[in-house]
């Protein structure tokens, strides 16, 4: 390559850099930490205290120094920890009077505060396999061996799914309803909204927002409600991966135009109405093909 035509490269190169400055790092992390942080207010304010601390937790990530967030979240988990015992502690009780529907809905309450508590699990596990023992039992004792109630094909498909999300096996649960031969019914559907949310809070926890979205958006669409906080989680989620796309790309700018290219597409595609990534993605095309014409010049 010629001293003239690296000349007009290094051009290029610093007309673009020098149109857009990409934001600085502290500006993103706090605008990042601000809506995590009033997501989670607001989640918490809802009852939706695993949520909450998913939330403050992906904070700490993004800010591991900052002791008001360390201290907020051991202040949430105390709670949590706390209503999870009393929670298990009434369903034990509940189970002991031979209330089996109300200490299953203590342990989904506690299943609820901390997705995967053992003790709720296997106590709801213990509770199926009694009751089912006792339809067994009385099957056998009434006349001709008929249950003493009809059950319909929706029926028993509701109660499978029932039995799987009170078993924690959220994929499994979703399996069996992509099988179902209909659109789910209105309980039906919202057991497969609260596994989507249920994995939407494990994909928090590992820190993992590709997929919490793609849970979240499926909850919506299976068993919307009216009000939804729904939306607002994804148009947050989708913001802050369009944050940290646009990072990516600009980042790579200086060492792989292909993969900068390809990381402020996805910064474009999660939000659409982005006018810094648009401009940024435009000027990396843009110096793709003038880097491609030199390219060319330089091999004939």
């Amino acid at each position: 390559m010629t001293i003239r035509r690296l000349a007009l490269c290094i051009c290029l190169l610093g007309a673009v850099y020098g149109c857009s400055p990409a934001p600085s790092q502290p500006q993103s992390v706090a605008a990042f930490k601000a809506r995590q942080l009033q997501a989670a207010e607001q989640a918490q304010q809802r009852g939706e205290l695993a949520a909450a601390l998913a939330l403050l937790r992906s904070v700490a990530t993004a800010a591991p120094q900052d002791a008001a967030i360390t201290a907020q979240i051991a202040s949430l988990e105390s709670i949590i920890a706390t209503q999870t015992d009393n929670a298990i502690r009434q369903g034990k009780a509940a189970y002991a009077r031979g209330n089996y529907r109300r200490g299953d809905h203590w342990m989904r309450k506690a299943l609820a505060l901390r997705p995967g508590e053992p003790r709720a699990l296997e106590a709801l596990r213990d509770s199926v396999s009694t009751q089912m023992r006792a339809s067994l039992s009385r099957k056998v004792e009434s006349p001709e061996g008929v249950t003493p109630y009809a059950q319909t094909e929706t029926d028993s498909a509701q109660e499978q799914l029932r039995r799987l999300y009170e078993a924690g096996d959220y994929h499994a649960l979703l399996e069996r309803s992509a099988a179902l031969p209909d659109s789910p019914d209105p309980e039906s559907a919202r057991l497969v909204r609260l596994a989507h949310l249920a994995l939407a809070e494990q994909a928090a926890t590992k820190n993992d927002p590709t997929g919490e979205l793609a849970q979240l958006k499926a909850a919506r669409a299976v068993y919307p409600l009216t009000p939804d906080p729904l939306p607002q989680r994804i148009a947050s989620l989708r913001k802050d991966l369009a944050d940290q796309w646009y990072r990516r790309g600009t980042s790579l700018m200086q060492t792989d135009l292909d993969q900068a290219i390809s990381a402020l597409q996805q910064s474009v595609d999660y939000d659409p109405q982005n006018s810094r990534a648009k401009m940024k993605l435009k000027q990396a095309q843009t110096l793709q093909r003038n880097l491609q014409k030199i390219q060319n010049n330089t091999a004939r």
